[in-house]
């Protein structure tokens, strides 16, 4: 009978190391998915406050983000004259 349980001692301490493996990809697997929707979120407050990655330089801007400066400007431009003419159509009438 010990004999028996010697050979099957290697399979049995493989099967466990197997399991333990599966055990541990398993909670990884759940952490992730429930960590996914908060990362997404602190990267979109990041990119609605200006703090994330792509306004992160030191120095020099690039060319892509000066482009976007620009059209933030203009946005904020064609804002202002769109809300001047709302309040003098209001004004008028």
């Amino acid at each position: 009978m010990s004999s028996q349980i010697a050979e099957m001692m290697p399979q049995i301490f493989m099967l466990a190391g197997v399991a333990g493996v599966a055990l541990i990809l398993v909670i990884l697997a759940v952490l992730a998915v429930a960590g996914a929707p908060r990362a997404r979120m602190k990267k979109r407050i990041a990119a609605v406050v200006g703090t994330g990655p792509s306004f992160a330089s030191e120095g020099k801007s690039s060319g892509k983000e000066q482009q976007l400066a620009g059209r933030k400007k203009q946005v904020v431009a064609k804002l202002k004259e769109a809300e001047a003419l709302s309040q003098r159509r209001r004004g008028a009438s």
